[in-house]
């Protein structure tokens, strides 16, 4: 039995399945990722869970199959080299948008654009970030200049119904 460079048998590549083609992915994938820098990285991944998938993936599917050392690099980066910063802008750079993501792209580089964005990366409990965005958002319309005392009031009736009121409880003074 014939031993390779890399200390595998040569006839590990003669047996039939697929174990060398998944060999072979994993080194040719190691090679792309050891040059690439960390936008490239965000770019190839999106491509590996594309080839997965047979669709491209949405940002959840994205985000669930982004491998460990991928999420590593980006995890800190800022919004042009970290597509879980701003999907749509990343979608958007790498041509690939979809029916649903085609109807975003009015608000790239809007005010709105931007508030959603930094909503997004901004470091707060998921169960606060819902009764801040419907404080903007009756009626549905925008309401951009909302004052502290109606963000308030969002929160306390987004809260004063049952469904949310078991997330937290309200202290009245």
């Amino acid at each position: 039995m014939d031993v390779e460079a890399d200390g595998h048998s040569a006839q590990r590549a003669t047996n039939s399945g697929s174990a060398p083609d998944v060999i072979d992915l994993f080194q040719r994938l190691e090679r792309q990722h050891a040059g690439a820098r960390v936008r490239e990285l965000a770019g190839l991944e999106f491509d590996r869970i594309t080839d997965y998938l047979g669709h491209p993936p949405s940002l959840v599917e994205y985000e669930t199959w982004l491998s460990d050392e991928v999420r590593e690099k980006i995890r800190y980066r800022p919004v042009p080299e970290n597509p879980l910063k701003d999907w749509i802008r990343f979608l958007v750079h790498r041509k690939a948008l979809g029916e649903e993501e085609q109807e975003l792209l009015p608000l790239l580089g809007t005010v709105a654009h931007s508030f959603l964005t930094m909503l997004q990366t901004t470091a707060m409990a998921k169960s606060y970030k819902m009764p801040l965005l419907l404080a903007f958002h009756r009626d549905g319309r925008l309401h951009p200049d909302e004052t502290p005392a109606a963000i308030v009031a969002s929160f306390r009736s987004f809260y004063a119904k049952n469904v949310h009121g078991e997330e937290r409880v309200w202290e009245t003074a």
